[in-house]
């Protein structure tokens, strides 16, 4: 399996059965491009967002962009519902959404890995989330935005992931040093072979280049 990250929450995932790439932006809001070279089989995407473009690839892609279980070319994947920041409380005490944006949370096997993409998320997972995203093997953590490094290591550790992989970022330093991981050399592709190859102990993060066309 190889993942390589596109900018913003765009990544794509290339396993033996087929890519998928998840958040496509739309590259002219962007200002800049997907590599021409990337053909995915299968899209995953957030409906409510319209700086994301799911369409781009044409007819032929499995486009998913709603909450949900969905499986295509030999890829079982869970789209759970969250949003790009806290939620509010009501008079009542209950959380509510009014200044929320819902985001969308894809756990994935791919190869027989779990990849879990926490898109642009802005707070802590509920029991119900993490029951949902289940064992994750490599983590995409976004770490711009309203999810600090702070934040975002709380993230990582409710999730306990074998690797993490920030994503959505302009300067990784502090996220780096917030971890432990610093003195990393970015790579173009982060490739992995299996669940036994990775590590059983302890966390690694792996830092990735922004790849585009």
């Amino acid at each position: 399996m190889d993942i390589q990250w596109h900018g913003r929450s765009c990544v794509s995932i290339k396993g033996k059965s087929g890519t998928v790439i998840v958040d496509p932006y739309d590259q002219k809001k962007a200002g800049f491009k997907l590599p021409k070279s990337l053909k995915p089989e299968v899209v995953l995407s957030n409906e409510d967002d319209p700086e994301l473009d799911a369409a781009q690839f044409g007819k032929e892609t499995h486009i998913f962009d709603w909450p949900g279980e969905y499986e295509a070319c030999g890829i079982l994947i869970q789209a759970i519902q969250a949003y790009d920041r806290p939620l509010e409380k009501d008079e009542a005490g209950n959380k509510q959404s009014t200044k929320a944006n819902s985001i969308m949370i894809y756990s994935l096997m791919v190869d027989g890995l779990r990849v879990c993409h926490l898109g642009n998320i802005g707070h802590k997972l509920t029991p119900e989330m993490l029951e949902q995203i289940g064992e994750v093997d490599v983590l995409l953590v976004p770490i711009g935005g309203i999810l600090g490094p702070e934040k975002a290591h709380e993230v990582i550790e409710q999730i306990e992931p074998r690797i993490s992989i920030p994503i959505y970022f302009e300067d990784p330093t502090a996220f780096l040093k917030e971890v432990g991981a610093q003195n990393l050399e970015a790579q173009k592709v982060a490739k992995f072979q299996s669940r036994s190859t990775l590590p059983s102990d302890k966390m690694e993060v792996n830092l990735l280049e922004q790849v585009n066309g």
